[in-house]
């Protein structure tokens, strides 16, 4: 049982509270875009153009953006406007932040600034789709899990090295591009996390389904928060889902009550060993966790040693085919991997049951 002392979420937190977290998704669907954003407009000292729009998320609606400057589609992020006084200054954050990392499986930030009233981040425009659709239509096999994760890793790493968090890591923040490459999405939650140094209240801020338990407590945030991601990131590409259906981990751990994680290796004929990159990565007392995503990584460079049943070779980067035929890239050239070309990722049958995220 992964259980910590989970007074702090207790104290704060309540049913309607997570109720409420629940459905965030949903309510934010409804949220009223800026009346400003108008497609066919042009802004930037007329170097852009806004196209259409491509989603709704929690805290900003992205569209296409022309750079006329450049002749490139951009993907354009433009923020909510109820969320505070401060919507302008959280946005250069998560700008600044994003402006530090350069990387392969890190989305590349090109431009912030403001439209109109509305701050806005310009990034690459990526096609493909998000993990989060792959796994709603099936699981990934052992080794397909393992590379999709190792390529995570390798974002996460590099941006912890240079002082930034993600503290939102999910499927749906994971994109597998047309043209093969895995990409970390989406630092605004750790952006946010920046301005309690300025004087910002604590609160609650993620996706419920795969917050640590110290984000339920309003508890000190650093790399390990997001290994803590990581390990349910691998346990759901493994499964299917995650590992307590009907409730979510972070907070069961944090409010004392706990859960089990299921040990995957009887299930999928994995050595042990997985189980306890998984256990770990979910402890609920961050010093039990892996303490950097290298130790992680090694962790979970030992499973691949171990098992012959995942077809491991040796090289430096990573082929495998997603469900669409299109390839997975992943660049885990700083790693120590041992694995060949992959075959069609998928696998399994399982359907994902997760739950509203």
């Amino acid at each position: 049982m992964n259980t910590f002392d989970g007074s702090g979420a207790q104290a704060k937190l309540d049913a309607s509270t997570t109720v409420a977290f629940a459905l965030g998704r949903s309510r934010t669907a409804r949220r009223r875009v800026p009346s400003e954003l108008r497609v066919g407009s042009i802004f930037g000292d007329e170097r852009y153009e806004l196209l259409d729009v491509i989603g709704i998320g929690g805290t900003s609606v992205v569209h296409e953006v022309y750079d006329r400057v450049l002749d490139r589609k951009l993907a354009g992020k433009f923020m909510l406007p109820d969320q505070g006084d401060r919507v302008a200054e959280i946005a250069q954050l998560e700008g600044k932040a994003m402006a530090r990392l350069s990387h392969p499986n890190v989305i590349t930030i090109h431009d912030v600034g403001m439209y109109g009233n509305t701050p806005f981040l310009l990034m690459e425009l990526l096609e493909g789709r998000p993990l989060a659709d792959v796994l709603a239509c099936h699981r990934l096999s052992p080794r397909r899990a393992i590379d999709v994760v190792l390529a995570v890793a390798a974002g996460l790493e590099h941006a912890h090295r240079r002082g930034v968090l993600h503290l939102d890591l999910k499927p749906g923040n994971v994109h597998v591009t047309h043209d093969g490459m895995v990409k970390l999405l989406d630092f605004g939650v750790g952006s946010r996390h920046l301005t309690l140094a300025n004087g910002d209240e604590p609160s609650i801020v993620g996706t419920p389904c795969y917050m640590a338990p110290e984000q339920w407590n309003f508890g000190p945030l650093d790399p390990r928060t997001d290994i803590w991601a990581l390990g349910l990131l691998l346990y759901e590409c493994l499964s299917g889902h995650l590992p307590c259906e009907g409730q979510h981990p972070g907070f069961a751990s944090s409010s004392g009550r706990g859960f089990a994680v299921p040990a995957l290796s009887s299930l999928l004929c994995l050595p042990s060993s997985m189980d306890s990159v998984i256990q770990r990565a979910l402890s609920a007392d961050p010093t039990l966790r892996q303490q950097t995503i290298g130790e992680f990584v090694m962790m979970l460079d030992m499973v691949q040693l171990q098992s012959s049943d995942l077809d491991i070779g040796g090289c430096e980067s990573h082929l495998a085919r997603i469900s669409d035929g299109s390839e997975l890239k992943i660049d885990c050239s700083q790693w120590y991997l041992r694995s060949t070309a992959l075959e069609r990722l998928g696998g399994g049958d399982r359907p994902r049951t997760s739950g509203a995220c």
